[in-house]
């Protein structure tokens, strides 16, 4: 967040309690799926920049559903009574997992259901809830594949009390975490809605009693799962430096704007995005869509710069660990889904190409790029 607008913000709340109260005091009740609002007023460095409490608790709550191992919630001991399970893991993010198995009837095509931690809150289209476990889930069929179901599910991570001076007159309003649960490739599909709910009651009884599945002990490692993008605010280059930053709960994608000196003398703003992906390991360094493949300080990287009015955008793409493979050996399977279950993580950067020229090889340090 700006400095400037911090220091506004203090003068209003100081003005202005009485009415701030009545605006907001309706929202000062900890939400579902949320850490309990931190009361301090003091600012505090994360990654190397100094936010306000409500921005640290988004970032907190980031670093939540990083410890959180999606492939945790399935219970497949019951689900391979349905059929055999061939492949577990990621799929399109690093944030979700994938349980693909062949179902008792078929010979060939898979069914999967899918838990993805990266979920939005839900969309204002999405006003019915079902009750599952005890809990009102959000019905998403937006979000589902192809007429199967979908739940977005509040995420109760247990209460963590923020630090600082409590304020009466300032009140927080939290943020919020949830998953998306959805299955894909059922037949009959009302059989993919049961499997999904079953695995909603899963992530929301593991919530309820504390046995939330954690990274720390994945069943399948994926690299940078347990790392922010936001980290390489903490190692900018010399004269670089984070002037705006808008904390959002987004474990792996930050934006920041950047404040560098211009070779003519003035000083230029740049909005830098750094985030982790997952793409298909036969694909993740193919030079498509107008990139190609580059080696910068030794380390292979796709590359791509585009003219606009402020000056040339560049995308940078790199390999961080090997290949994650959640194919289970031995197991009925087709090519495809075999294919679509091996993929690399890469770290992409997108901004200036003046600010991305400089920001490339210290965050292939910092995040460990293949060689």
């Amino acid at each position: 967040m700006w400095a400037e607008e911090g220091a506004v913000m203090r003068t209003v709340r100081i003005l202005l309690p009485a009415l701030l109260a009545i605006l907001v005091g309706g929202c000062s009740q900890v939400m579902p799926g949320t850490a309990e609002p931190s009361r301090g007023s003091e600012l505090s460095e994360v990654f190397g920049v100094q936010v306000p409490p409500g921005d640290r608790q988004k970032l907190d709550l980031a670093e939540q559903i990083r410890s959180v191992d999606p492939c945790g919630f399935f219970d497949q001991a019951k689900i391979a009574t349905y059929g055999q399970i061939s492949t577990v893991g990621p799929w399109q993010r690093i944030g979700e997992c994938r349980l693909g198995f062949l179902q008792n009837d078929r010979n060939q095509y898979h069914s999967a259901v899918l838990v993805e931690l990266e979920s939005s809150p839900p969309r204002s289209s999405e006003t019915t809830t079902k009750q599952i476990a005890g809990e009102a889930v959000t019905v998403s069929p937006d979000r589902a594949f192809s007429g199967e179901c979908a739940y977005t599910v509040p995420l109760r991570f247990p209460a963590v009390s923020g630090g600082g001076q409590s304020n009466p007159d300032i009140v927080e309003v939290p943020a919020v975490a949830y998953a998306l649960v959805r299955t894909m490739g059922f037949t009959p599909k009302s059989f993919g809605c049961t499997v999904a709910e079953e695995t909603v009651a899963n992530v929301v009884t593991a919530f309820r009693e504390q046995r939330i599945p954690r990274r720390a002990r994945p069943l399948v490692a994926v690299p940078l799962t347990q790392r922010s993008p936001c980290e390489i605010m903490a190692h900018l280059p010399p004269n670089h430096h984070v002037i705006r930053f808008d904390a959002e709960v987004t474990p792996y994608e930050c934006k920041f704007t950047v404040n560098l000196p211009n070779a003519t003398g003035p000083r230029t703003d740049d909005l830098v995005g750094v985030s982790f992906k997952a793409s298909s390991a036969g694909s993740a360094m193919a030079p498509v869509s107008g990139y190609q493949v580059e080696q910068i300080n030794g380390k292979p990287a796709l590359t791509k710069r585009d003219q606009n009015s402020a000056g040339p955008l560049c995308y940078v793409e790199f390999p961080v660990g090997p290949v994650v493979d959640g194919y289970l050996p031995g197991t009925p399977a087709t090519d495809g889904a075999i294919k679509s279950a091996r993929i690399q993580v890469m770290v992409k950067l997108t901004g200036n190409c003046t600010v991305t020229d400089r920001l490339v090889p210290p965050a292939m340090d910092l995040f460990g790029a293949n060689r």
